[in-house]
């Protein structure tokens, strides 16, 4: 709010009217915008993934390209549909509260010269007001927007994922055969495309996708080529050597392993080593991020529950923390690339798989994730106590960090200061809250010896918020130091 819009120096009091007029012509637009602008996006870009795609086995690929142009789109007709409307209902609505309040005036209250005068200080601070205020309100559509309809493409594409997926399971590598005759024959050479998926040159327009949403900053932290700084590493022979070695050991775990080849924890691994040999052979930063990418979802997805063969379990884990640890050598991407790389996809993966308090623990450990955005982001994720997953992850992680730190690891006690002040918070209204949020919450009250009142607004801490809690552990998990961290009991 401009300060010096002088309706608004001569009569401070409206300024209280400013939000609720802005928040009325937001909801009034935000239904229909999104709607409409999901509507196209969402037919487009199923059409044109679909064909772009049609000859790629990899799902994972065709998922990220589908996210990044649906976002895109998505924004964009968001901010076209609703930039205009905004700007005229948030002025209408302005000048309807502010005529409606200033009819009855307090004597206190300046006078008016005349009604030309009175209108054309309304008329301005309304248009003012509006033109500020329009940008932001339009950012707030579009990323609602844009929050919708991406689980929408993905159960569009459910069946394009299935039918990879089911391919792999069988070995063989999946292609649509009436996309790769028409490609053949009808496609010229400068826009065919063949089996294995569009190239690196054909993937950049979705990275920039990814890189430019429409209304917002350009973003240098995305998986572009041209504007992320790791993007600069080329795989170095070391690298290359450290690499085969990967897949000598993937494949040798793959074979030792007694699960059936439909296993699920096994077809991961197989994918996983499928994604590192096409680095072997094309060994660019596009194949490193796709492989960094797996290795992350996969022990994400896998470890949540983990395999119930212990074998199993140890292949598998073992697996995905090779070759993290491998991109994260010095000579590949190196420890701070590779941290804010995995700490950018953890924060942006698929909500069914990035709340598995077991593989961030391994993470953790490995020193694959920023601790400051990780606590930020669980923070914000509890503190409504709606989120289940999120909240029961955050009380296994905070119990795990502290059970660490007793044995001396890098890791500390305010590594989770926001999350483990968040949990506290929702203690303190514990009887407020849904029995499902309680139920979950009256172990960790018993565990920190947190007493509720019966109106849920006094806590004794008798151990105070910041000191160690105690709590019994079991299980191995690894560190970045190679030692082994223990897990809480029952985390899974």
């Amino acid at each position: 709010v401009n300060p010096q819009i002088p309706l608004l120096q001569q009569y401070p009091h409206l300024k209280q009217y400013i939000k609720t007029a802005i928040e009325k012509s937001v909801q009034d637009l935000l239904v229909p915008v999104a709607e409409r602008s999901a509507k196209i996006a969402l037919t487009t870009t199923e059409n044109i993934i679909k064909k772009d795609f049609a000859l790629d086995p990899e799902a994972i690929r065709m998922h990220t390209a589908a996210v990044h142009m649906v976002r895109h789109l998505t924004a964009g007709m968001a901010m076209i549909t609703c930039r205009e409307p905004l700007l005229l209902s948030i002025s209408n609505n302005l000048k309807s509260a502010f005529n409606s309040v200033l009819r009855v005036r307090d004597l206190n209250e300046p006078p008016i010269s005349n009604d030309d005068q009175f209108k054309q200080m309304i008329e301005h601070a309304a248009h003012q007001l509006s033109a500020d205020n329009t940008e932001l309100a339009c950012a707030f559509i579009q990323k609602t927007a844009v929050e919708k309809v991406v689980p929408e493409m993905e159960k569009r594409l459910s069946e394009e994922f299935e039918v990879r997926q089911l391919a792999r399971s069988e070995r063989k590598q999946y292609y649509n055969p009436s996309a790769l005759t028409y490609q053949a024959e009808q496609m010229p050479e400068q826009l065919k495309i063949s089996v294995g998926g569009p190239t690196a040159q054909q993937a950049m327009v979705y990275e920039e996708f990814c890189r430019c949403l429409p209304g917002f900053l350009a973003s240098n932290k995305g998986s572009s080529v041209k504007t992320d700084p790791a993007s600069q590493f080329v795989p170095s022979e070391e690298f290359i050597v450290i690499l085969t070695n990967c897949i000598k050991e993937i494949t040798n775990q793959i074979r030792l392993v007694l699960a059936p080849p439909t296993s699920h924890h096994v077809i991961m691994m197989r994918a996983l080593l499928e994604t590192a040999m096409q680095l072997r052979m094309n060994a660019n930063y596009t194949n490193v991020i796709a492989l960094l990418q797996k290795a992350l979802e996969g022990l994400l997805e896998g470890m949540n529950p983990p395999p119930s063969d212990p074998d199993m379990f140890v292949s598998f884990r073992d697996c995905h923390i090779l070759i993290l640890r491998a991109l994260q050598d010095q000579r590949a991407l190196g420890p701070v690339a590779s941290c804010r790389l995995v700490t950018k996809m953890l924060m942006e993966t698929r909500e069914d798989i990035k709340y598995s308090p077991r593989a961030l623990i391994l993470l953790i450990g490995l020193q694959l994730v920023d601790m400051k955005q990780l606590d930020e982001f669980l923070a914000k994720a509890v503190e409504s106590g709606r989120n289940l997953v999120a909240l029961s992850c955050s009380i296994k992680l905070v119990t795990a960090i502290v059970s660490a730190e007793k044995r001396e690891t890098p890791i500390t006690d305010n590594d989770l200061k926001k999350t483990k002040e968040t949990l506290f918070q929702l203690a303190a209204n514990l009887r407020q809250l849904p029995e499902s949020t309680a139920q979950l919450l009256e172990p960790f009250c018993r565990e920190n010896d947190i007493r509720v009142s019966m109106l849920g607004s006094d806590i004794d801490r008798q151990s105070g918020m910041h000191s160690v809690m105690h709590h019994s552990t079991t299980g191995p998990m690894v560190s970045s130091t190679g030692g082994e961290l223990e897990d809480p009991p029952g985390l899974y």
